[in-house]
This record gives C-alpha cells, structure tokens and sequence, in this order.
C-alpha cells in the first residue's frame, strides 16, 4: 500500500460471550485467539476453547484440532434463520 493511501480498516474488538454464544458453546472459555501464519488477509481464526461439548483431552499432551460444522436454515429472502451446530454433538452439559 502506498503512503498517504486511505483503507477503511480496523481493530475489531468482539465479545468472546458472542463467539461461544455462534458456536454453541456457551459457557464455555476462550483461552487464546491466533492465526497460524503471518498473511496479509487471514483465512482462518484459531481458538483456544473449554467447553463439555469438546472431547477431553490429557493435560500433557498437545491439543487437538477440530472443526466445528454448522447447519444453516435460510428464509425465502436468503436471511439465515437458524444455525446449529452439528459437530460436535451437544451433550446438553
């Protein structure tokens, strides 16, 4: 980018209550966010996340990874009207 170029950027504070709350999660605890390499446009969010729903794991040894799948109902006008999370399975803990 050049000198004296205008971007419409910023540093976008979020309630981590906000993101358990999209993953169904709540009640959970993020412990850390971070990207994996240093890009100029991040393709993915990695966090560091205690919830029941996750399966445990041993204290010593590295945390897995998982992916979360979402399920996403849409309305005739395209507006998303329900998302759930599929994987993984709620335990109802």
């Amino acid at each position: 980018m050049e000198n004296g170029t205008n971007r419409h950027a910023a540093i976008v504070a979020i309630s981590t209550d906000l993101l358990l709350s999209l993953m169904e999660f709540q009640g959970g605890k993020i412990y850390k966010a971070y990207t994996k390499y240093e890009e100029l446009v991040c393709r993915e969010i990695y966090l560091v996340v205690e919830h029941p729903d996750i399966p445990a794991c041993n204290e010593y040894e590295p945390l897995p990874q998982i992916n979360i799948n979402l399920l996403t109902t849409y309305g005739e006008n395209g507006v998303p009207l329900k998302i759930e999370r599929t994987d993984p399975p709620k335990s109802g803990k």
